[in-house]
Order: structure tokens, then sequence, then C-alpha cells
């Protein structure tokens, strides 16, 4: 299992609660498990395994690969997904439905966030490299 990085868990939530504070359609911030797989999950009995097995919040096809590749190198990472499924039967028709929703708040929180890595990369000094 990979963990993601808990600074930047925190700094994320801290930029969630400020761009979303006090709306009323606010998405909800989940911090937790997620499983990832090589198949889109559209059936209630997978969706309650994984729950059951893993303490899965929510699934997806494509952190692990990052989390994997950012592990691999030492690197710290975390994944934000925006949720636009249920994962069960209905779940092609709640992507339909909810991904103008999904788009435009990860697009605001997203706006915030980038700069704010922008700034915390270059406040991070690069390694000196070993002379001879």
């Amino acid at each position: 299992m990979m963990q993601s990085d808990a600074t930047m868990v925190r700094q994320i939530a801290d930029c969630f609660d400020s761009v979303f504070e006090g709306e009323t359609d606010a998405p909800n911030l989940m911090i937790g498990t997620v499983v990832s797989g090589d198949k889109f999950i559209e059936d209630s009995e997978t969706l309650r395994w994984l729950q059951r097995e893993f303490d899965a919040l929510a699934t997806e096809m494509e952190g692990a690969a990052i989390g994997y590749t950012c592990q691999l190198n030492d690197a710290p990472f975390i994944i934000i997904r925006g949720l636009s499924d249920t994962a069960n039967v209905s779940a092609p028709d709640d992507f339909k439905t909810n991904l103008a929703t999904v788009c435009r708040h990860s697009f605001r929180l997203m706006e915030r966030l980038i700069p704010l890595a922008g700034n915390a990369a270059a406040a991070t000094p690069e390694p000196l490299a070993a002379s001879a």
C-alpha cells in the first residue's frame, strides 16, 4: 500500500476548506483509502467487497501508477480525485449527470493549489551538485 504525504494531505485539506468555506453546494472532502485497479467498477457487489476488504472510500484507475512512480523516486505525492459516480449499476448515468459539477469544483481547487505548489517549489532550494 502506498501512503500519500501527510503534510501534503493537511495542506490540501486546508486549501479545500478555504476554497469552499460556507458554500451550500460545496463538495465533500473525504480523506482515506482509495483503491486502484484496471476496470471501471459498476456493480454493488464488487464495490462492497472493496469497501470491506480494503476500507476503500472510492475506486479509480490511474492514481496507483502515480503513487508507485513517486514511491520509487522518494518523491512525496498526493492523489486528488473528483468523484463523478457511485461505482454501482448507475455509474455510467451518474458520470454523465455529475461531470460538469465535478469539473467546476476541481477547477476551483486547482486554481488555488497550483500557485501554492509553485510557491513551495520556488522556496525549496535545489540540491547542490557534488564537485570533484
